[in-house]
């Protein structure tokens, strides 16, 4: 985790610079980023620590003169605020999902021409549990088929270029539902953006100091708190929500939700160091994930 909080401190602020030149802006921007991106206030302040404990060692060492303030101060987020951000995401309900789903707005996002970016990543996020950043970020080379379980799978992983994980337990494979292969056409986008010579699979996102996703969820948002007046609690990042409760109360065995959705899981690092997801059969998490029913196609 402290290799992701360097690597993308460093990429929000535009590249290596000296660390007496951090500013206190260079900071607010890293945590107004992951701010966006809606990662808990508690994961939040952990990066923040890494970059607290790096900037009192080189201040201890000498590399940054006693008169530098650290730019770290007072970015912490309070408690009572995490409760607060905890309240904003809730599960869109079934009759909230096919409203926006089925809403012109959305629909017309899918044609090419347009943003297909915002139609694909929603829908990433409702289908597979995804993250923002996860889907803005993916590759083409990332959608991946397994000959020899007949399954589609995205290769959740932050070995790509401009990539970058929440934790260790985030890398993680999640096959594709049903109704993203055989019934919105998903693949069909996958191949149309490999055939025009593209790496980046929703390469019309451009990245900016709140991650590849940023324009996407700020769309979104305008969606569905300006056009359907949906109340704040519904964000992007509630379909997400939506997914892990889904998988629970279709009774998916917890193991198999926490290696779905990139978590440790209650047993936290003792779970993860006994649990080997890669050895979960392919199979298995592709049924996990298809008891799911959207029922929006």
């Amino acid at each position: 985790m402290i290799e992701a909080t360097f690597k993308t401190f460093l990429r929000v602020i535009g590249g290596d610079k000296p660390i007496g030149d951090i500013t206190k802006a260079d900071c607010r921007a890293f945590k107004e980023s992951m701010v966006s991106a809606y990662r808990k206030a508690a994961t939040i302040n952990k990066h923040l620590h890494f970059l607290d404990h790096l900037f009192r060692w080189a201040k201890g060492q000498g590399f940054v003169a006693d008169s530098v303030v650290n730019p770290i101060a007072e970015l912490r987020i309070a408690k009572s605020i995490q409760k607060k951000e905890a309240l904003k995401r809730l599960a869109f309900t079934r009759e909230e999902r096919e409203t926006l789903i089925a809403h012109p707005s959305f629909q017309r996002q899918r044609d090419r021409s347009r943003h297909p970016e915002r139609y694909w990543i929603v829908l990433l996020c409702l289908y597979a549990g995804l993250r923002r950043e996860e889907a803005a970020q993916l590759l083409v080379s990332q959608v991946v088929h397994d000959a020899v379980s007949d399954v589609w799978y995205f290769d959740i992983s932050d070995q790509g270029e401009g990539q970058s994980l929440k934790n260790a337990a985030s890398k993680r494979r999640v096959p594709l539902h049903a109704d993203l292969t055989a019934r919105l056409g998903f693949l069909d986008y996958v191949d149309r953006t490999k055939t025009v010579g593209h790496t980046r699979l929703f390469y019309q996102c451009a990245w900016s100091a709140n991650g590849w996703g940023d324009a996407t969820g700020k769309w979104f948002g305008r969606l569905v708190r300006g056009t359907l007046k949906f109340p704040p609690s519904l964000v992007l990042h509630s379909f997400r929500h939506g997914f892990i409760t889904g998988l629970h109360s279709a009774g998916v065995p917890d193991a198999l939700v926490y290696a779905l959705c990139g978590h440790t899981g209650a047993g936290g690092e003792v779970h993860a160091m006994y649990t080997h997801r890669e050895s979960f059969p392919l199979k298995v998490l592709s049924e996990a994930v298809n008891k799911l029913d959207f029922g929006l196609v």
